[in-house]
């Protein structure tokens, strides 16, 4: 303990025995000025635990007002929202039943009903020149015919036998005979249905619940009977099916054991054939071969069979499992099928190669995070979708996306084979173009690295990721001259080998990206803050409001950044202060506290 001036100035004039016996007191601990002071520490204790204790109950009380004023208008935004969702949910199964049963119904093929076989007698001919009238025979030229058409049978060119048996016994339901959906009509070489014409040999894309669109060529094989042949494409399950089989493939496969077997098969030529076999790794090889595999094979089914053939049983399994369960219990896909296979150190590659930015860890909105988090599971299975993070500027948007993308163990590599990262902010149609110029750049570039990737770490990842960066700018076409309907063609070709891609475009401002988007069929998780921008986009639209902060989370975020708890009112008051400054905005606050040297109230 510390003396005071005046026991000091005291001590002065007293004896040395006097002075003896204080500090004997001293250490037997039982001096007065000792208790005093101590006293004194502990009356400042519990003023100090008393005002803590007000400032909690203070900051608890408001916290409860905020939950319990939230909870009202939540609870009221629920209700409407499921009486929306049950209309909608309602709608779409009625039109699903209409779907289901227009998919399966065999048509029966009819001509109109025309006069019957006449011919006029009065027509004067060539040999009726001199006045005379002469009756002629019926034929093609002077009659009309009345000939029915067979029955119509629709062919869907499945190799798999198993596939084919299903088809027949869907469509030859007696229930389903009687259903006449379209007016069908052949008319050599042109298929005509409902007033809509097709020629022989046309690519045409023939849709179905399962498979979704699939490229197929016509072929009329006579009056009866029209095939839709798969037109060198797989279907986009197919593709996500060898996406998820890469890691296997990179381990066990060589792709010139497969090339005989394909070529016997129709599916390879020589070509291709010489150019896989002649690249000089067997990463190269897998790469080519997976890339002319997707666009000249019309189902999985040969390669599984090559598989099984060449005793790789386990790469066989893998690939009928993953399409098993993706048509059948798609549900069950990612934890039984996927999950087993994929690894953190997989998701942290994915995210450097998709350019998602670095996380902040130190702080998140679990709620808010959770909310992407949950969204994009749910609609992982939808071909294309708009998922709306939107928000004020500054409220944290691309933060809680990152946080979202980085968390979840289930969305990059398990919903979604891989994620693009891409900036816009752009206000002009050039910006549009450019920013898809970027897109396709990125897709170019995530095949290039994936491809080929064999490092064990991610230290050796990042150089691999920096290298092929560099080389891609270098190689990359010149799309200056280039057209928008040629640069959408060629992503469309770049996202064959992507299919199952997240597209996360931050600060969108424009109408015309969402526009974009939509015709492409992309997956999209959008922030904006314009939510008016959501009225060009048609395909499945979700929406998540990024509000400000609360005053409990302004404290609980200052707090994990190292700002210490006010001690006092006059503390209490500056922080309040500063919060209603910034009105609840997360970069405001992070803008003053970054500016605080050293971190107190005062400054």
């Amino acid at each position: 303990m510390q003396f005071d001036f005046k026991f000091i100035h005291d001590a002065r004039h007293q004896s040395i025995e006097y002075l003896r016996e204080e500090l004997a007191r001293l250490k037997k601990d039982n001096h007065p000025l000792l208790h005093s002071v101590r006293r004194k520490i502990l009356k400042d204790r519990t003023i100090q635990a008393d005002r803590t204790q007000r400032h909690r109950e203070r900051a608890a009380q408001r916290a409860k007002q905020d939950r319990d004023s939230k909870e009202t208008e939540y609870r009221f935004e629920n209700t409407h929202r499921i009486s929306e969702l049950m209309e909608e949910a309602t709608k779409r199964a009625e039109d699903m039943e209409k779907s289901l049963a227009h998919e399966y119904g065999l048509v029966d093929i009819t001509k109109a009903i025309v006069a019957p076989l006449t011919f006029d007698s009065t027509k004067k001919t060539l040999r009726g020149r001199g006045g005379g009238l002469l009756i002629e025979p019926a034929s093609y030229f002077n009659s009309n015919q009345n000939s029915r058409i067979p029955e119509f049978k629709l062919n869907l060119a499945f190799d798999n036998v198993r596939i084919r048996a299903d088809l027949d016994a869907i469509l030859n339901r007696p229930e389903a005979r009687r259903k006449v959906y379209s007016i069908v009509a052949i008319q050599k070489p042109k298929l005509i249905i409902d007033n809509k014409s097709f020629k022989h040999g046309e690519d045409v894309y023939a849709w179905n619940t399962t498979f979704g669109n699939v490229l197929a060529r016509l072929e009329i094989t006579n009056d009866k009977l029209v095939h839709l042949k798969g037109s060198n494409m797989l279907c986009e399950i197919e593709c996500r099916a060898l996406n998820a089989a890469h890691t296997m493939l990179i381990q066990d496969f060589e792709p010139k054991d497969a090339l005989t077997y394909l070529e016997g098969q129709k599916i390879f030529t020589e070509d291709h054939s010489d150019l896989i076999g002649t690249m000089p790794t067997r990463l190269e090889r897998i790469a080519n071969f997976l890339r002319a595999y997707r666009r000249q094979a019309s189902e999985l089914g040969p390669l599984i069979d090559f598989f099984t053939y060449n005793n790789q049983s386990h790469l066989a399994h893998f690939l009928e499992e993953y399409i098993y369960f993706a048509i059948n219990e798609p549900h069950q896909l990612r934890p039984v099928v996927i999950a087993p296979k994929f690894s953190r150190q997989m998701l942290d590659r994915k995210l450097l190669l998709g350019n998602v930015p670095k996380q902040m860890s130190c702080y998140s909105r679990e709620d808010h995070v959770e909310r992407v988090i949950d969204k994009l599971d749910e609609l992982c299975d939808l071909d294309s979708f708009f998922l709306f993070l939107h928000g004020r500027s500054g409220s944290g948007k691309s933060v809680i996306a990152s946080q979202a993308l980085s968390k979840s163990d289930q969305l990059i590599g398990i919903n979604y084979d891989s994620v693009v990262w891409l900036k816009d902010s752009g206000t002009t149609p050039k910006s549009t173009f450019d920013l898809f110029t970027d897109l396709l750049l990125m897709l170019k570039r995530a095949r290039v690295v994936s491809d080929t990737d064999d490092s064990h770490s991610i230290t050796d990842f990042i150089n691999r990721v920096l290298s092929r960066s560099e080389d891609d700018l270098l190689n990359f076409p010149s799309v200056e001259h280039v057209t928008s309907v040629v640069l959408k063609r060629m992503i469309v070709n770049a996202l064959i080998d992507r299919p199952n891609t997240l597209f996360v475009l931050d600060d969108v401002v424009q109408e015309d990206t969402i526009r974009w988007a939509q015709e492409l069929r992309l997956r999209c998780l959008i922030t904006t803050r314009d939510v008016e921008i959501s009225n060009a986009a048609s395909p499945t639209c979700e929406f998540i409001e990024v509000t400000s902060l609360e005053n409990f989370e302004c404290y609980d975020m200052l707090e994990a950044y190292g700002m210490p708890m006010p001690a006092d009112e006059r503390e209490e008051d500056i922080l309040h202060k500063t919060i209603d400054l910034t009105s609840g905005s997360p970069a405001a606050l992070m803008m003053i506290f970054k500016s605080c040297e050293p971190k107190t109230f005062e400054k």
